[in-house]
């Protein structure tokens, strides 16, 4: 990565076995999807939207792990849904976004920058979720590229950034997760943020309690935990929202913290879509009332959320559980974090 890039470290404990696709392979892909007279499936159609100079670039900032994200996002996101993302994306793997960024911002990367975990404390809510408990399938799966059930990634590799981000243009139970994230992921690639960004979409589903927890808010501290860091955005001269002071708290103290400030009126793209509330809730099946939409929506993080609710789990060490089940212990101050290569 260049010099004017923000050093964000990567949580060594949060890595394990990565998926890889070589360069070669990804190349051999790309040319079967151009040459392709009737392509079938996702992947193919996706991948003629990507050059074998922007493999390279992939390659080169990223490795075959990279690679594989890419493959990955092409294979599960319908066209329209890979476009949105790559095209962000592209911003970051294009060498003039590193010219601009030199001419026109600060240096954030170098002795100026530093964390803001001074000011972003945890909360003593959070001694009731299992945020030292580590599984890094767990993490490398939250920030796999494109669309999930409640929550959107971009990025193809590097540091995994959780944005703390203040929901504008919410409209009552619709929120436009895709204009919102992709407005806010410029403004950081524009500031030197470089790997990974998760960002969650309005869940009323997880509007329920946990122990005096909302659920949605466990699940965010869950992801958190999972995260090299996480980037609280405000406007300058601007107030934290209540559910972001509530993200703050659960925010674990061992994860690097930012404040990102955004002057007012660069977020431009939010805007509040046009229907509010939702009066027909549409599952697929003969149930459509709002619990079942509500049970749906958030059947991917209840799992996680009751399971790290668990008050069976010690809270005086770091416990990592990898994908076969092993567990190996850390005390508390490991050091946790590395430069690493991808």
């Amino acid at each position: 990565m260049v010099s004017n890039n923000v050093k964000v470290k990567s949580n060594v404990l949060l890595r394990g076995t990565e998926h890889t696709l070589p360069l070669n392979m990804a190349t051999l892909l790309r040319r079967v999807a151009e040459s392709a007279e009737t392509p079938k499936g996702k992947m193919i159609p996706n991948l003629r939207h990507v050059t074998e100079r922007q493999l390279n670039r992939v390659f080169s900032m990223y490795g075959p792990e990279g690679l594989y994200r890419l493959l990955f996002m092409a294979t599960t996101n319908p066209t329209g849904e890979f476009l949105h993302f790559f095209r962000i994306m592209a911003l970051e793997l294009s060498p003039v976004t590193d010219t601009l960024l030199r001419l026109t911002s600060k240096r954030q990367g170098g002795s100026g920058f530093k964390w803001d975990n001074g000011e972003l404390p945890e909360g003593d809510d959070l001694a009731k979720i299992s945020s030292n408990l580590l599984q890094p399938s767990l993490s490398r799966k939250l920030y796999n590229p494109g669309t999930h059930r409640g929550y959107v990634t971009y990025g193809l590799g590097g540091p995994r950034m959780l944005i703390s981000h203040p929901f504008q243009g919410i409209n009552g139970e619709v929120y436009g997760v895709y204009e919102n994230s992709s407005d806010v992921a410029t403004s950081l690639l524009a500031r030197g943020y470089r790997g990974s960004f998760l960002f969650l979409d309005y869940l009323p589903g997880l509007n329920y309690d946990m122990m005096g927890i909302p659920a949605w808010a466990v699940w965010f501290s869950i992801i958190a935990a999972h995260s090299d860091a996480v980037l609280f955005i405000k406007e300058y001269d601007g107030e934290f929202e209540e559910a972001q002071k509530l993200e703050i708290a659960l925010t674990p103290n061992r994860v690097q913290k930012k404040i990102v400030e955004i002057p007012e009126g660069e977020l431009t793209w939010a805007a509040k879509p046009e229907v509010g509330e939702i009066d027909y809730y549409v599952l697929g099946t003969g149930n459509s009332s709002k619990e079942a939409w509500y049970e749906m929506e958030a059947e991917h993080a209840k799992p996680l959320v009751e399971a790290y609710m668990s008050t069976d789990t010690p809270r005086d060490r770091l416990i990592r559980m990898d994908e076969s089940g092993d567990v190996t212990y850390f005390p508390l101050n490991f050091p946790i974090y590395r430069n690493l290569p991808h």
